[in-house]
């Protein structure tokens, strides 16, 4: 089994865009994150810098206040 490497909010981020069917490659696209940070990221095994968080947000429309609230 592998271990979660991520952090409450990146967590969230990726089960949000999970949740509604955002592709990866649209993601990338979109924010300018590439693939090969992005893909690790959405496999759980790389945290998202501020940087590429808030662009994903602001993308996909969640509140980067709210991914940070634990489940």
């Amino acid at each position: 089994m592998q271990k979660q490497m991520q952090g409450t909010a990146t967590h969230n981020l990726m089960e949000y865009i999970k949740q509604r069917g955002i592709k990866g490659s649209a993601i990338s696209t979109a924010t300018g994150v590439s693939a090969g940070v992005l893909y690790p990221v959405m496999q759980g095994r790389r945290e998202l810098r501020a940087d590429e968080f808030l662009a994903i947000c602001k993308f996909t429309g969640a509140d980067p206040k709210e991914m940070y609230q634990e489940e």
